[in-house]
């Protein structure tokens, strides 16, 4: 054999089949994986009206079940074999001039079906034990080139799904870089313009935001696909937790124009789940109606209880699904619209987290649609889980910690970030020093004794780790509060942070309310953002 597309090598098959038991007629049909059924592929030998009788690849109870088991099927007359006359396929094989058939399985190398070789004979007919044998022959190596195209295949798409997404991932980064370089520019040119000033400053938050939020939702991919994301559970309310996740895409769906309307029960549904989590889990359907719905549409948000379960639906009135795309709506990276017409972008990420964050709870997610243009609904349905007493965070916050004058050392061999997040400080009247190594840190804080050290750990020369546990060994170390501030985020980040004598472990950029309940806790004190 030589190598070449698939199609051309089955027939090469499927003609040697044909001569070494002596006959014309024959098809090779191939298992769809969506379907199971099996579709005739290549033939040899058979009219336009065998071929569309047949097509569905269930002719035959017996051809069906051999083909299932992975054995061959002998039919020596058909005339004598029950069952053949359903639906009217004796009289269809008689006028094709087929007497006999035989059906030997394509069987892929791990045992699965992968299709089947058939040839039709024109009268009763067995073939020998020496023939059986060499179709054996011949559907091994039918089933190898199967395999390995549909291996290349797989290889090509994965490629290309590949490309796809560093294209989009591309396209979605640098969408926020060209409103904050013009931000930049209008802070420039303010001039004591406050309006102009406070757009620009706004524009640049909401940025940073879709930003932060790209790379988290990478991050967050990454964990789970690894099992390295844990849940910290507790007693939550789901009305409060979708008020939660409305709250955060309050800015999104204004700016699309639509309509929110939330709907919930006035009994409170309590169920043990990371409220943080599925906040999220929520927040990414709404994203996604607003994303896939065009400007003045329409979003309901459902809460509801079950029996035993919790059920969140949203549902949208927007551009709706495909039958054939709904199974794999939740693939990695995958994007049912990639027109450049979509109202905004997205990575193809947001859909696997829902699915897995939800699967994680115990939980499941189900997508239904009418079809393109009508819209489409996503339900979730979560365990309620066992009661348990209300937590402190939900009878009722406690008061927030007055973050009063501390002084501040900030490290970080990054220039910029060091001095604004100085200055940031600095003009809420703390007293702030800061270093662009771990040498010169360590100098500083011998002098100036501070409460707070916010400390990078990627840093040339001495690093993070290294720094933070020499100021630890020095007489003035034990009463500081330590805080590793990273772009690594991974939990075992988080587990060398705390190893080494950090309190708390947060990643970047610091989010405003993280920086300041750091800056209330009391020196020495254990973080509330110690997992931030």
């Amino acid at each position: 054999m030589h190598a070449g597309d698939l199609h051309s090598l089955l027939r090469e098959i499927l003609a040697a089949a044909c001569d070494l038991v002596g006959t014309s007629k024959g098809n090779i049909r191939l298992r769809d994986a969506k379907t199971g059924r099996l579709r005739i592929v290549v033939h040899q030998g058979l009219g336009p009206g065998f071929l569309e009788h047949f097509a569905d690849g269930s002719w035959h109870m017996k051809h069906g079940a051999a083909a299932r088991g992975n054995q061959r099927s002998l039919i020596e007359d058909v005339t004598r074999e029950p069952g053949v006359a359903d639906r009217g396929n004796l009289e269809m094989l008689l006028a094709e001039g087929i007497r006999a058939v035989q059906s030997t399985a394509l069987v892929s190398r791990d045992g699965a079906l992968l299709g089947v070789l058939s040839n039709h004979f024109p009268v009763a007919h067995r073939p020998s034990e020496r023939e059986q044998r060499y179709l054996d022959l011949l559907a091994r190596m039918a089933a190898d080139f199967i395999e390995r195209s549909q291996a290349e295949h797989s290889l090509r798409e994965a490629d290309r799904r590949k490309d796809e997404f560093l294209a989009m991932l591309a396209h979605e980064l640098r969408n926020p870089l060209a409103p904050m370089r013009n931000a930049v520019q209008i802070l420039r040119e303010a001039r004591g313009d406050a309006g102009g000033a406070r757009t620009a400053t706004e524009m640049l938050d909401r940025q940073v935001d879709q930003m932060v939020r790209l790379v988290d939702d990478l991050l967050d991919v990454s964990r789970i696909t690894r099992g390295r994301i844990d849940l910290r559970k507790r007693r939550v309310e789901l009305a409060a937790v979708a008020r939660q996740a409305v709250e955060d895409n309050r800015v999104l769906v204004a700016s699309m124009g639509h309509t929110l309307d939330v709907v919930a029960p006035p009994q409170p549904i309590p169920l043990q789940a990371d409220a943080v989590r599925l906040s999220q889990v929520i927040g990414n359907l709404l994203s996604n109606a607003c994303k896939f719905t065009p400007r003045g549409g329409h979003i309901e948000l459902r809460v509801e209880r079950d029996g035993d379960r919790a059920v969140v639906r949203v549902r949208d009135d927007g551009i709706g699904i495909a039958d054939e795309d709904l199974p794999r709506l939740f693939d990695l990276f995958v994007q049912v619209d990639t027109s450049l017409e979509r109202s905004i972008g997205g990575l193809g990420i947001g859909l696997t987290l829902v699915k897995r964050l939800v699967e994680l709870h115990g939980g499941s997610v189900e997508v239904q649609s009418e079809g393109p243009g009508r819209g489409s609904e996503f339900t979730l349905r979560i365990p309620l889980g066992p009661e348990a007493p209300a937590s402190q965070s939900e009878a009722g916050a406690p008061e927030a910690v007055s973050a009063r004058w501390r002084r501040v050392l900030i490290v970080d061999d990054n220039a910029d970030s060091t001095e604004s997040l100085a200055l940031l400080l600095a003009r809420r009247g703390h007293d702030v020093r800061a270093a662009n190594d771990g040498l010169r840190a360590i100098e500083l804080a011998r002098e100036f004794h501070p409460d707070l050290v916010l400390l990078d750990i990627g840093m040339p020369g001495l690093n993070g780790y290294e720094t933070c546990q020499r100021m630890r060994k020095e007489p003035w170390g034990s009463g500081i509060t330590m805080v590793a501030v990273t772009g690594w985020g991974q939990e075992q980040d988080r587990r060398m942070a705390r190893s080494v004598g950090f309190d708390a472990h947060v990643v970047k950029p610091l989010d405003l309310g993280v920086l300041m309940s750091l800056v209330a806790t009391p020196p020495g004190g254990e973080s509330a953002t110690s997992e931030a």
